[in-house]
């Protein structure tokens, strides 16, 4: 029962226990929940602050773009505010200058109206002369009609009198006649009265004749007078005609001009007055970019701008084209001329500027060579200035020059009447149209004949021309500004004809004659060729090889020709007929030149300077504490204390303190006999406990050579010369074969080859240059030293004595090292005491220039 009750006693308060538990695993659960509710509102608190920070991070980045914009605005208002001071300041100096021109424009004015009022009064007077000029005329007209009537009444006696000396001569006939008959005395008396009566009127009538001519005389000088007057007058009228336009034009220029200032003076008013503009960012144009485009046709300039601008055509004439920009900045930079002469158009330069005078205005200055028509295009990337020029197509030239076949015989002193033309070869088509020199005609003909028209082409070109009588061809032309020749030329070919040209001399004749006359002319020397026999001729040459010219020349010979050489005179052995002869014997004697020779001289120019700068310390001692120097601590432990620098070396320099030196700090500079300084300092006791070591050294070296080194060769033209100048190193070189010497070269050596230009004796060069040298401070592992290289190796074109730069190189090598201790080495002031400085510099630099000369240039045809 005992046990029951506690049983259940303890049942109980399992169940109280329980209960306690489920209330505490409640309260967990709560607290849990809560817990996690927490952590949810901790997240979301978390990215809500995330967030903010970030907004406060964009608002920040924000707030600096704006406070810059905000600086960027007012640097640009105090920049517009010192423009607008700076234009207020122009525009009160324009105002007084506009008021200077204003008083010079009025003072013009007034004696523009001055010379009015002259000008009225001369054209009065003129006018006057020119009514008188008229009334002159029409009375020099009237005196002409009847010098004509009395002319033609002069001409009417003249018959009359001519008439009455015939009659006269009759019957002076008939008296002979009649004395010959031997007629009575009644009909020779009446014979003779009559004679008589005749001789008396003729008398009359040369005494009236006589009388008339002098009346056509005295009116031909007075009519020549009022004619003389009349033109006279004419040419006062319109000498006063062109003196009233002037002072016409004049007046109304400085009546414009007047206009333009007082329009000028309102503007500058309007500045002065105006208050300081604000500037708004990209409204203003500006100009970025001015590039040019052209060729022989025509060319472009192309201006990028950003904004807007007004753009106007200003002052266009045959040298010069103006193009202005308002509202437009211009860099800085831009502000240029560029010389564009080389693309081969119309313009030659392009002049960009700011205006002076006129604020926010560009101005673009077009120089010309010829007139051109400008115009400009506006679009979103900003203008295009074209340039269209009056340009006639240019077609090439192309000249072909046919001499006469090279024959034998007696072809060989033919007429150069059987030489073909360019027009006529059969089966060419030049690519490029033939040039014509000769004076532009104008002809305008129908059905004329052609021996005419020949006639009026020899009177203009100053020539002689043949037309055989079987040539009676009627032409119909018309041709404005062409050629003679080419006139000539079409005009034949158009009726089937062509002509033979001998100097200034042309035949004309059919073309089928012309073929014919060619064609047999070809047979005719091909006879003379196989019926001549070759004959011999010796060449003997200065300067060329016979045997090299054997080759050269041997296509020229004909199929009985043999050309041989003797290399003991050096001389060519022609046989042949004499055409072909004489032809080589020109050739052979043109190719027998002088070969040029060319002294080329080389200098290599070297420059070295170093520079070193170094300084070094050392210090240390000793300190000891112990019975034996009679200072013991006193201490069972430690009963002996010493202290001494650990860094001293015996191969380090030390002169100058005392010994041991016991460094500390063993930094020395690289001093020593001939370089450098040093200074030492030794502190010591008497006992000899303690010591004190101290060495400053410093070092500076400073060197400078200069080397020149000039080869100097003569050489033929097209031939290789190389002259050289060094030493040659032995090596030892082991290998299985054992130990070997080679010899490497090192050596100062020109090698070139040149080429004349035979027209301006310009050299053309193939230049080598070494300068090669041995460097016994670099060496290899067996003692043998390095080679120190310098090759420039190039082709160029040099005027004959001139000197160029084949080229050059330049090397600088400097330094700046330090030894020291760590962390005291910092220690500012203090930390020279722990640390070494070392300071370099070397520069190096080579120049070689070429300097060729042409020895015997008198002897050469160089332009």
């Amino acid at each position: 029962e005992a046990r029951k009750v506690a049983a259940e006693t303890a049942a109980t308060g399992a169940m109280k226990d329980l209960d306690k538990t489920r209330v505490t695993l409640a309260t967990v659960e709560q607290q849990r929940s809560a817990a996690e509710r927490a952590a949810s509102e901790a997240a979301r608190k978390r990215g809500e602050a995330e967030a903010a920070a970030t907004d406060a991070s964009r608002r920040r980045s924000e707030a600096e773009t704006a406070a810059a914009f905000a600086a960027r605005q007012r640097a640009e208002a105090e920049s517009a505010a010192q423009v607008a001071s700076k234009q207020r300041t122009e525009a009160e100096q324009q105002r007084t200058a506009a008021e200077t021109q204003r008083k010079a424009a009025e003072a013009a004015a007034r004696a523009a109206q001055v010379a009015k009022i002259a000008a009225e009064k001369q054209r009065a007077i003129a006018e006057t002369a020119a009514q008188k000029a008229v009334h002159a005329k029409h009375d020099a007209e009237s005196g002409l009609d009847e010098l004509m009537a009395r002319r033609q009444a002069a001409e009417k006696a003249a018959d009359q009198l001519e008439a009455r000396s015939k009659a006269e001569a009759k019957a002076q006939a008939q008296v002979a006649a009649a004395t010959a008959r031997k007629a009575t005395d009644d009909e020779l008396a009446k014979a003779r009265a009559q004679a008589t009566k005749l001789a008396d009127e003729r008398k009359r009538a040369e005494t009236e004749l006589a009388d008339r001519r002098k009346a056509v005389a005295a009116q031909q000088a007075e009519t020549d007078r009022l004619e003389l007057a009349a033109a006279q007058a004419r040419d006062a009228a319109e000498r006063e005609e062109k003196r009233r336009a002037r002072l016409t034009e004049q007046r109304i220029a400085e009546e414009q001009e007047l206009a333009q200032i007082k329009a000028r003076k309102a503007d500058v008013a309007k500045v002065a007055t105006a208050p300081a503009p604000v500037v708004t960012p990209g409204k203003a144009a500006f100009v970025k970019d001015i590039t040019f485009k052209g060729d022989e046709a025509g060319s472009r300039v192309d201006i990028a701008m950003s904004g807007e601008g007004r753009v106007t055509l200003g002052q266009v004439t045959a040298t010069h084209v103006e193009l202005i920009i308002d509202g437009a900045e211009l860099g800085s930079k831009l502000e240029r001329k560029l010389d564009v002469s080389k693309f081969g158009s119309p313009v030659r330069a392009i002049s960009s500027f700011r205006d002076r005078t006129t604020p926010n205005r560009v101005r673009l200055i077009a120089e010309l060579s010829s007139p051109v028509t400008p115009t400009f295009d506006r679009d979103a990337m900003g203008v295009k200035w074209s340039f269209a020029g009056n340009v006639v197509a240019k077609r090439a030239s192309r000249i072909q020059n046919l001499p006469p076949p090279v024959v034998g015989g007696f072809g060989a002193a033919s007429t150069p009447i059987a030489q073909q033309s360019v027009s006529q070869v059969p089966g060419t088509v030049p690519r490029n149209r033939k040039v014509y020199r000769g004076a532009t005609v104008d002809f305008d003909f129908k059905d004329a004949p052609i021996h005419d028209l020949l006639r009026t082409i020899a009177d203009t070109g100053k020539v002689n021309i043949v037309v055989p009588d079987g040539i009676n061809a009627r032409v119909t032309v018309r041709l404005k500004r062409v050629p003679w020749d080419q006139a000539l030329e079409v005009i034949l070919a158009s009726h089937g004809l062509w002509y033979r040209r001998d100097g200034n001399l042309f035949r004309i004749a059919p073309r089928k004659e012309l073929d014919a006359e060619d064609e047999a002319e070809a047979a005719r020397r091909e006879a003379m060729i196989k019926s001549e026999v070759p004959r011999s001729e010796i060449v003997p040459l200065n300067y060329s090889s016979a045997a090299d010219l054997q080759g050269k020349l041997q296509s020229m010979l004909s199929p009985k020709g043999r050309l041989e050489v003797d290399e003991r005179t050096n001389a060519l052995l022609i046989n042949d007929v004499a055409g072909n002869r004489a032809e080589i014997v020109k050739l052979a004697l043109q190719l027998d030149t002088q070969t040029p020779q060319i002294s080329i001289e080389a200098r290599i120019v070297e420059a070295r300077s170093t520079f070193v700068r170094q300084f070094g310390i050392q210090w240390g001692g000793r300190a000891l504490a112990g019975a034996a120097g009679g200072n013991a601590t006193g201490l069972i432990f430690p009963s002996s204390i010493g202290l001494q620098g650990g860094s001293d070396d015996p191969q380090a320099p030390s002169g100058g303190v005392a010994q041991p030196s016991d460094f500390a700090i063993n930094l020395p500079a690289a001093t020593g006999a001939g370089e450098g300084g040093a200074i030492g300092l030794s502190l010591g006791s008497l006992g000899g406990n303690f010591s004190l070591n101290l060495r400053l050294s410093a070092l500076e070296d400073t060197g400078t050579v200069r080397i020149i080194s000039a080869p100097k060769i003569t050489v033929l033209n097209n031939k290789e010369a190389k002259i050289s100048q060094g030493v040659s190193i032995p090596i030892s070189v082991v290998s299985a074969a054992g130990t070997q010497t080679q010899f490497v070269q090192a050596d100062l050596a020109l090698t070139v080859t040149p080429y004349v230009s035979q027209r301006d004796c310009a050299i053309a060069m193939e230049i080598n240059v070494t300068k090669n040298e041995p460097d016994f401070v670099n060496v290899g592992a067996r003692g043998d030293p390095s080679i120190l290289r310098k090759e420039a190796k190039t082709s160029m074109l040099v005027n004959d004595g001139e000197t160029s730069v084949l080229g050059g190189i330049y090397t600088r090598n400097s330094g700046l090292a330090y030894k020291k201790v760590p962390f005291f080495s910092d220690i500012p002031v203090l930390g020279w005491f722990f640390k070494n400085r070392r300071e370099n510099d070397d520069r190096t630099e080579i120049l070689v220039f070429i300097t060729p000369k042409i020895t015997n240039k008198a002897l050469l045809r160089c332009q």
